[in-house]
């Protein structure tokens, strides 16, 4: 049984990316952020307001006096990060959820979405790569097609619990594409075309898992592969599917990594994670 056809219509009938967060995110991409329009379009979310001025107000940026005001925490926070904020506000409501198919406790598949964004972002950091702005947004993003996949693969229980068992040497999205003709990697990508959202995004969730088919923004890819990778290591979010991923060794070659950077990219990470998650457990 093929269900191509039922998962695009899925895709389809998904929910819109939330519009006031779209508003925003377009507000934050404008050349020229419009600081008064912003604080405007975010008033309507307290509790992203909350972690705006909960954020500004931490140790990390020692302030020597309480940040009340939207607008201050903007110029002192920057657009990057209140795009990061933005984009984890909204992921922590989609992604902190059971997912039955892929055998994920609530938070695990946000702790996984959240260690490839931040480890993404260290390992650019710490290989003085000149990514794209979105990369932290494209390893956040990256498995988004599981939301739309999970139903079908509750819905083939015991074909996914054989695929899970086997040990060939087919990768995970590889056997998803076997049973339903579609990968949670091409359902992510075709969900946030829907969105209409930028197409390096789209890219690293696509090719997250095959870095070297990826036709264009191909360092970006291979950074989201490697995070993602080292997630699945470190055992961060990992469910039905195991280790059933290759690593890419082109990636790996390409970025010139070496076992301590990697190493050293984990421990950093699990600092960050530590500080993120303890942010949102506070909304």
């Amino acid at each position: 049984m093929s269900y191509q056809a039922e998962i695009q219509k899925a895709i389809r009938d998904f929910p819109d990316f939330p519009v006031g967060s779209q508003r925003i995110l377009q507000l934050i991409n404008e050349p020229e952020v419009d600081y008064e329009e912003l604080e405007k379009a975010m008033r309507y979310d307290p509790g992203l307001t909350a972690n705006v001025l909960r954020l500004v107000n931490s140790a990390q940026f020692g302030v020597k006096r309480t940040i009340e005001s939207l607008h201050r925490a903007f110029v002192l926070l920057g657009e990057k990060r209140i795009f990061e904020l933005v984009m984890t506000h909204v992921s922590s409501k989609l992604f902190d959820v059971e997912m039955r198919g892929y055998q994920l406790q609530p938070q695990d598949f946000l702790r996984h979405s959240l260690w490839v964004a931040v480890g993404a972002e260290q390992f650019a950091k710490t290989l003085d790569l000149q990514t794209s702005e979105t990369l932290f947004t494209a390893g956040l993003l990256h498995d988004v097609g599981k939301l739309v996949m999970d139903p079908f693969l509750v819905q083939e229980r015991e074909t996914m619990q054989a695929v899970a068992a086997d040990v060939s040497e087919d990768s995970f999205e590889q056997r998803e594409k076997a049973v339903f003709g579609i990968n949670h990697n091409e359902a992510g990508a075709m969900l946030f075309e829907h969105w209409n959202l930028p197409p390096e995004i789209a890219a690293a969730i696509r090719y997250h898992h095959t870095p070297e088919d990826a036709p264009d923004h191909q360092q970006l890819v291979k950074v989201v592969h490697i995070a993602d990778m080292q997630a699945y290591v470190e055992s961060v979010g990992t469910g039905i599917e195991g280790v059933h991923y290759h690593l890419s060794q082109q990636a790996f070659e390409d970025l010139d990594l070496a076992e301590e950077t990697v190493e050293y990219v984990a421990s950093q990470t699990v600092d960050q994670m530590k500080e993120i998650m303890q942010l949102l457990e506070t909304q």
